[in-house]
């Protein structure tokens, strides 16, 4: 059996360097965004900076994505929105209604979208335009046409800085956590044959599962940023398509098999199972075999000779020994059964993805190879699906207690707690964040960061020249630290781009910083208590 491995090495944090140019970037389009706008005299600014702070990613491709993404979403919710309004506006209680259909239907959606942010950003749209112009809904048009163009401004300048100013391709990323992804799948299948050996948990196989599904997620993001930014990865996306489904199918087998091999705790397996060490032999040197595969497929050689066969180029089917097999009861024997069944499934899927990985690397693939279970499935999540639809539910239920909370009791901000709530409920089921870490990080940006500079510094500044150099030099320096950790620059970001109201028409109000925090924390405290109310009951809403 293998010894155990330590966990695979982090992927290389950007350099110093590569952080202020990331900062320098961030800065720039920002000050060149309000510049506009107060040339322009746009009144809805902030919506052009929300714009760029959060598609200001690490890769020219990761920008792209999300810029196309947050376009068409707002063009989605500016529809809707401008349609719920147009329907329901007569009756709160209408819209109410319509809102809580809308948010149950993108949330149901956006959890298997590869384009989930897109299902976001068209989720939370229609509750802005709905929640800034009550009750005066005649101003709908204007205000959310200026929106939308603010937000299109805002991604277009961010993107041609970024196109401009060192870009950086999806395509060099990709290598790096392909080897992560790989690399720490090696290292849970070792874990587990040290575990079949000693007959108990390996130290580090319980981290090394979230590694491996975290790994995949980013792997898979980045595969699809870099279709828009490495002309090498686009030209062969039917290639990288098939590699991206084997690559999740050997996980799926591999986790499935992992979950068996508890119920095996007290077997005399290579008695009962003597060709089991030559099949996890097997198993084992396809992985270190498609990792060197990986290396070879991202450097560029123009006369590659063809290696010698791979070793294992076939799928063994491993049974149970029939001269131990009466001895068994049949429980005992269906565990086995199972154990050696998910086995069996693992090393034909590291089968197909060893031969993905060789045509990935410019060889031929392996002679007679099975069919791929993957591509016939896809891992097709079927239409309907009850888990899905009750943590979809999670959206609409926060807004709801939001809406009720702004009736019955009218607090400061009014249409904003609602709002907040829907907004921080959908991106609570996006993404797999824990909701009151998220509110602290608003509150505490809020308060210690943005309000003294909205109240001690930005006053002192008489011209917008002054103004847009402050935005400079505050974006660069939370843009900077942000590149070492994302809650650096999220928070004081967009809550700086948020409260402070740019415009020619500037003006420094303790009130604004501090209903801007209220609605916050009343949102915020009203979307995290359902959260863990559905969290604690069978809908178990907690993000994958």
């Amino acid at each position: 059996m293998s010894k155990p491995v330590p966990p695979a090495e982090k992927a290389t944090g950007a350099t110093g360097v590569e952080r202020a140019q990331q900062a320098f970037k961030l800065a720039l389009s920002l000050t060149l965004f309000y510049w506009l706008a107060l040339w322009m005299n746009w009144p809805e600014a902030q919506y052009g900076g929300l714009a760029i702070v959060i598609i200001s990613l690490g890769t020219t491709g990761a920008t792209i994505e999300k810029g196309i993404m947050r376009v068409f979403g707002t063009t989605v919710g500016v529809a809707v929105g401008l349609l719920i309004l147009a329907l329901f506006n007569h009756d709160r209680w209408a819209v109410l209604v319509a809102f809580i259909g809308y948010l149950t239907l993108i949330g149901y959606f956006m959890q298997v979208s590869r384009y989930n942010y897109a299902w976001y950003a068209a989720g939370f749209v229609p509750l802005v335009v709905w929640a800034d112009t009550y009750p005066h809904f005649e101003s709908a048009f204007y205000y959310a046409t200026f929106r939308y163009l603010e937000t299109m401004a805002g991604v277009i300048i961010y993107t041609l800085v970024d196109l401009v100013f060192w870009p950086r391709s999806a395509g060099d990323k990709l290598h790096r956590d392909g080897r992560t992804s790989l690399k720490v799948m090696e290292n849970l299948f070792k874990h587990d044959c040290q575990r079949l050996e000693n007959q108990e948990l390996a130290a580090g196989t319980d981290g090394l599962r979230p590694q491996v599904s975290h790994a995949l997620v980013q792997t898979f993001a980045t595969l699809q940023q870099a279709y828009l930014d490495s002309q090498e990865v686009r030209t062969r996306k039917q290639e990288w398509e098939r590699w991206r489904s084997e690559l999740k199918a050997t996980a799926d087998a591999l986790d499935k098999w992992q979950q068996t091999i508890d119920a095996c705790s007290g077997f005399d397996l290579p008695r009962l199972v003597p060709q089991l060490d030559t099949q996890l032999e097997a198993i084992g040197v396809r992985f270190s075999r498609i990792q060197s595969l990986w290396e070879e497929t991202h450097t560029k050689v123009s006369d590659r000779s063809e290696p010698d066969e791979d070793r294992y180029d076939e799928v063994r089917t491993v049974k149970l020994d029939p001269s131990t097999a009466a001895e068994f009861v049949s429980k005992d024997r269906e565990v086995l059964t199972n154990f050696l069944h998910q086995l069996q499934d693992l090393d034909h899927a590291s089968l197909i993805l060893l031969a993905t990985q060789r045509m990935l690397a410019g060889y031929k693939p392996i002679r007679e190879l099975p069919d791929s279970i993957a591509i016939q499935e896809e891992h097709a999540t079927p239409l309907w699906n009850a888990v899905r639809f009750e943590r979809a539910l999670y959206p609409p239920v926060a807004f709801i207690v939001g809406f009720l909370f702004w009736i019955f009791m009218n607090p400061p901000g009014a249409t904003g707690v609602p709002l907040y709530c829907g907004i921080i409920s959908l991106a609570v089921l996006r993404t797999p964040m824990n909701p009151i870490a998220g509110l602290a990080l608003m509150l505490l940006s809020a308060l210690f960061v943005v309000a003294p500079v909205y109240w001690f510094v930005m006053p002192m500044f008489t011209s917008g020249f002054e103004l847009l150099g402050l935005i400079f030099a505050y974006a660069f320096t939370f843009g900077y630290l942000g590149e070492r950790s994302a809650a650096l620059k999220s928070g004081p970001m967009l809550i700086f781009v948020s409260v402070t109201g740019i415009s020619n028409q500037q003006s420094y109000s303790f009130q604004e910083i501090v209903v801007g925090t209220l609605l916050i924390l009343l949102a915020g405290t009203i979307a995290t208590s359902v959260y863990y109310l559905f969290k604690s009951s069978r809908l178990n809403v907690s993000p994958l």
